[in-house]
């Protein structure tokens, strides 16, 4: 199975239903990054601690539009895993 086949999976299931919830609960339902309401939970990895539910500080909640901020460049093209984690890193600096 694919990375990308297995990661739909993954998302459809419990376990990443009850991971999410407890992020968005965490988050008190809230983007980190511009305090609107949340929509999805963005993975800043997909390390195996991460994906089991046992490292949810790689996990931040966001609106879509931020999130969509994080993976999509100024000319419209998808950013790598690696250039996203640095967009939500830089946008997380500015919020501190």
């Amino acid at each position: 199975m694919k990375w990308h086949d297995w990661y739909k999976w993954y998302l459809l299931g419990p376990r990443w239903a009850q991971i999410r919830q407890r992020v968005m609960n965490r988050d008190e339902g809230y983007c980190v990054l511009c305090d609107s309401a949340a929509d999805c939970v963005h993975h800043r990895s997909y390390g195996i601690l991460v994906l089991e539910g046992y490292d949810d500080d790689e996990l931040f909640s966001l609106c879509n539009e931020c999130h969509d901020a994080i993976h999509i460049n100024n000319t419209g093209g998808k950013r790598t895993s690696a250039q996203a984690r640095s967009v939500l890193d830089e946008a997380l600096k500015s919020r501190a």
